[in-house]
């Protein structure tokens, strides 16, 4: 894959594209990711597929302004990314923090969305773990995260359920992107735009949660039992509120299944979109 670079709103924003299918397919990371993080998904998908990555706003090798990081800047920010490079429709996968913001935008541009598949999504509820939420802190947060980056895969090791199959360069990816000016201070806003000491903000995923019911696309929802992040039962959220959804969800695995079980997830994923 290789980097290419297209101005989103006055943002210069990182991306790979690939593959020449008919059918379009975005991918959204995770907060703290990039576009790394979906690569083995990224080749196989392409066979089939027209699919792109970008880095989003404030992360990755994308640019990081000093603006209101949370679902709904995300969302108008991926509706700029659409226009700059040319997409009219597309299918949706986000990865936790992603996955909100595919909500937010089915929310938002519904005509822009042909399906959705959702793993670990944020977005849906106020619960999340609380080695994240004490990094919403003032100077807390800012201290513990520089003490964490010491130790990226301490990090990496948070998205795995067996962590024997850790890639090993995503943890120089990890702190490579954290060295990029402004990636802090764009890490932490997101958090604390989105969260607090006591679980997130109630404010910050207002308008997901109130139009859930309204979302039409047909919807894959993907959860690791044992994830440590955002709890399984959340994921019963948007199985109970989205029409068109269905669940799978993977026994031994956390909160990345496509880093648990890369191959099964890219079949499992293929399958939904081609039926």
């Amino acid at each position: 894959m290789k980097d290419q670079y297209i101005n989103c709103n006055g943002i210069k924003t990182r991306y790979w594209q690939s593959g020449k299918g008919s059918r379009t397919l975005v991918f959204i990371h995770g907060i703290g990711g990039s576009i790394e993080y979906w690569e083995p998904q990224l080749e196989a998908f392409s066979k089939d597929f027209t699919v792109y990555s970008p880095d989003m706003v404030g992360f990755g090798l994308t640019e990081k302004p000093d603006v209101p990081y949370g679902y709904r800047y995300f969302a108008r920010f991926l509706k700029s990314f659409f226009t700059a490079v040319g997409i009219d429709r597309a299918s949706l996968i986000g990865h936790s923090l992603g996955g909100g913001i595919c909500l937010q935008f089915a929310v938002y541009y519904p005509e822009n969305v042909e399906r959705l598949i959702l793993e670990s999504s944020g977005g849906l509820s106020r619960e999340f773990t609380f080695s994240l939420r004490v990094l919403t802190l003032p100077v807390i947060g800012e201290l513990l995260l520089h003490m964490s980056l010491k130790n990226p895969l301490s990090l990496i090791k948070g998205l795995y359920y067996n962590t024997s199959v850790v890639r090993e360069s995503l943890i120089d990816i990890l702190t490579r992107m954290f060295r990029e000016p402004g990636a802090t201070r764009a890490f932490l806003t997101t958090l604390r735009n989105n969260a607090t000491l006591f679980n997130g903000t109630k404010e910050s995923i207002s308008d997901i949660i109130n139009h859930l019911d309204g979302i039409t696309a047909r919807t894959l929802v993907i959860w690791g039992k044992q994830d440590k992040v955002i709890p399984f039962h959340v994921s019963e959220i948007a199985l109970r509120h989205i029409k068109q959804s269905r669940l799978w969800a993977l026994d031994k695995c956390g909160h990345g299944p496509h880093l648990d079980y890369p191959l099964e997830f890219n079949k499992k994923v293929k399958e939904f979109l081609l039926e």
